[in-house]
């Protein structure tokens, strides 16, 4: 179904499965990565609105 959905053929999307599974510890590590980046910029974002003295926008 999604290979047709998207004109995959079904050898381009074994070969993308097998590769997911032969890296997924790999894909995992970029996952948490991205999910601590994203977070850290979260936080400082709540930090930048908290301090409502500081009007203006910075750059870090």
């Amino acid at each position: 179904m999604v290979a047709g959905e998207y004109d995959v053929s079904m050898a381009e999307l074994f070969t993308a499965l097998s590769y997911y599974y032969e890296h997924r510890e790999a894909f995992a590590d970029r996952e948490r990565e991205f999910a601590t980046a994203r977070q850290n910029g979260e936080r400082r974002t709540r930090s930048l609105l908290a301090d409502g003295s500081n009007a203006t926008e910075r750059v870090d």
